[in-house]
C-alpha cells in the first residue's frame, strides 16, 4: 500500500508540475519582449495617427465564450451575438492601445527629475477622454448584448457582469 500511495504522489506532482510549466510557458510568452515590441504597427488612420493591429474578433469571440459559458446560449444567438459585436472591437482595440500609451507616457512624465505641470496636466486629460470613449463602447457594448439576451438571463447575478472574487454587492471587499 505504501507503493502505492507513493505511486500516486509521484504522478500526483508530475501532473502538476507539467500544468505549472505549461501555464508559466504560455504566461511568459508576451511578456518577454519589451512593453514597445507587444503592439506592432502596421496600419495608420486618414489623420495620420498610428493604430493597433486588429484582434480578427478575439475580443467578440472572448466574450460571446464568455457569456455561453455563464449562460448557455443557443448557436444561433451565440453567432448572432459574436457577429454584433464584432464591429466594435477594432475601435476599442485601437482606443484601449492608445489609453496605455497614454498611461505609459504619463507614468514617465511623472518620473522625470522635474515634472512639467503643463505636460503632466495634458496627459492626464488625454487619458480621461480616452478612457471616456472607452467606457462608451463597452456600454454600446453591453447595449448591443441586452438585444440578445432574454430579461432573466440579464438578471442572472454573476452571469451578464463576472463579479470580482471577494467583493459584495457593492463592490467593497
Amino acid at each position: 500500500m505504501k507503493r502505492l500511495a507513493q505511486l500516486a504522489l509521484v504522478l500526483s506532482l508530475a501532473i502538476n508540475l507539467g500544468f505549472g510549466l505549461a501555464w508559466l510557458g504560455h504566461r511568459r510568452a508576451p511578456l518577454d519582449s519589451a512593453p514597445e515590441a507587444r503592439h506592432e504597427f502596421h496600419r495608420r488612420t486618414p489623420d495620420g495617427d498610428q493604430v493597433a493591429p486588429r484582434s480578427h474578433g478575439a475580443w467578440a469571440s472572448r466574450r460571446t465564450r464568455w457569456l455561453d459559458r455563464h449562460l448557455h446560449l443557443d448557436p444561433k444567438r451565440r453567432e448572432d451575438l459574436r457577429g454584433s459585436l464584432l464591429p466594435l472591437e477594432p475601435k476599442m482595440v485601437d482606443t484601449r492601445h492608445k489609453l496605455e500609451e497614454a498611461r505609459r507616457e504619463f507614468a514617465q512624465q511623472l518620473r522625470a527629475p522635474v515634472p512639467d505641470r503643463e505636460t503632466v496636466l495634458a496627459t492626464h486629460e488625454e487619458i480621461s477622454q480616452l478612457q471616456t470613449r472607452l467606457d462608451s463602447l463597452v456600454t454600446e457594448a453591453l447595449l448591443k448584448e441586452a438585444q440578445f439576451l432574454r430579461p432573466e438571463e440579464r438578471r442572472k447575478p454573476g452571469a451578464w457582469f463576472p463579479r470580482r472574487r471577494g467583493t459584495n454587492e457593492g463592490g467593497r471587499r
